[in-house]
Formats: C-alpha cells, sequence, structure tokens
C-alpha cells in the first residue's frame, strides 16, 4: 500500500484538553493509534504515511492546536514485531 514511513508523535497538552485534542487528532486517517502515557509527555500518536511530507503535514496540523503545547516526533527505522493481535496473550494464560 505504500505506508512505508511511520511515527511516534508525543504530545504535551494543556491541562483539562486532553480528552478533546486527542479525539480531534485521532480523526486523520494517518494515526492508528492515540494514547495517554506519563512521563514527560502527556499522549502519543502512532500514524503511518506514504512520504515525509505527508508526516511533515500532519505534525503541522497537529501544531495548528490551540492546546497543544509542544511535539515530538520520532520516525520508525525498522519494525521488529508489528500487531495488536492478543490471541497468543490469552492462549498463555
Amino acid at each position: 500500500m505504500g505506508y512505508k514511513e511511520i511515527a511516534l508523535i508525543e504530545l504535551t497538552i494543556d491541562k483539562g484538553m486532553m480528552i478533546e485534542v486527542e479525539e480531534i487528532i485521532s480523526q486523520d486517517p494517518h494515526i492508528f493509534g492515540v494514547f495517554d502515557i506519563t512521563g514527560e509527555y502527556d499522549a502519543a500518536i502512532l500514524a503511518r504515511f506514504k512520504t515525509k511530507e505527508d508526516l511533515s503535514q500532519l505534525i503541522k496540523k497537529i501544531n495548528t492546536n490551540e492546546f497543544v503545547l509542544q511535539t515530538n516526533t520520532q520516525i520508525i527505522l525498522n519494525v521488529i514485531k508489528d500487531g495488536l493481535d492478543f490471541c497468543k496473550l490469552i492462549q498463555n494464560e
């Protein structure tokens, strides 16, 4: 399908607006995961793109949200394991 670029985008979000911002961001079709996290950032996003230009456009779009205070983007170089299949986990219980 050509979606070879994968990015992890971490967000710092203005207090009290996390759910609203995450819901807006999650509507973008490039995004396949939105997570509340602990640590330095408030949320993490996983997204796939055909080109780095598409990634750049999404980051710029995210940064236009008045409640997004900071983003930190990491490009995934190699995928060692990919999938959210819980079958093996459940079988081991």
